[in-house]
């Protein structure tokens, strides 16, 4: 289970070009109202989607993704430049997942 192929998705839609990557997928000197205003809708829609990617396979992104969804009433650049880091972050771990091993169908205690 990794959703890696939702994560690419999400990708191609909101990455603008940028296949970069980083190790961390929040930097909290960024939460301030300031900047210019940006399409409430492109970022609300941003977040709704990393939801339901913490909900299915990666809930180490749920800390970062609730300090953004606080300023969908208002982004701005600088908010989505954030959103932006979040999405280099799975970038770079895509690949991770949990992965299942065919064992005995029996139980032993």
């Amino acid at each position: 289970m990794s959703e890696s192929y939702y994560v690419e998705k999400i990708f191609d839609k909101f990455s603008k070009g940028d296949n970069s990557t980083v190790k961390t997928p929040i930097d909290i000197s960024i939460f301030k109202n300031i900047g210019k205003r940006i399409n409430q809708l492109e970022y609300s829609s941003i977040i709704w989607r990393l939801i339901y990617v913490i909900n299915y396979s990666r809930p180490n992104i749920a800390f970062s993704i609730s300090k953004h969804s606080k300023s969908t009433s208002y982004p701005s650049m600088d908010h989505l430049k954030a959103i932006q880091r979040v999405l280099k972050y799975l970038r770079h771990i895509v690949d991770y997942g949990l992965h299942y091993t065919s064992y005995s169908a029996v139980l032993k205690v």
